[in-house]
């Protein structure tokens, strides 16, 4: 997960993976079983210090949303990719 752009710290990959496989062990009733269905799985970081203003956070809340949804095709969405170099 890059969160470089934000200026975030990165999360351990492992941690995220397995509470990535925790949580869709848990939600496993609300993966959709349909051909037209999907599972949205979206990983947000976000800063939760108690202050606002011109630097990076020193502490960071991560959070891992599953939602059903129907199938989103490629010509439903635009997505901006970045290497890293």
């Amino acid at each position: 997960m890059c969160l470089l752009i934000g200026c975030m710290p990165e999360f351990p990959t492992d941690l995220f993976v397995d509470a990535l496989c925790q949580l869709v062990a848990l939600d496993k009733d609300w993966i959709p079983k349909g051909e037209d269905c999907a599972l949205y799985i979206r990983p947000v970081m976000m800063a939760t210090d108690e202050f606002v203003g011109v630097r990076s956070s020193d502490t960071y809340k991560l959070m891992i949303m599953n939602l059903p949804s129907a199938l989103i095709t490629i010509n439903q969405f635009h997505c901006w990719l970045k290497r890293n170099t």
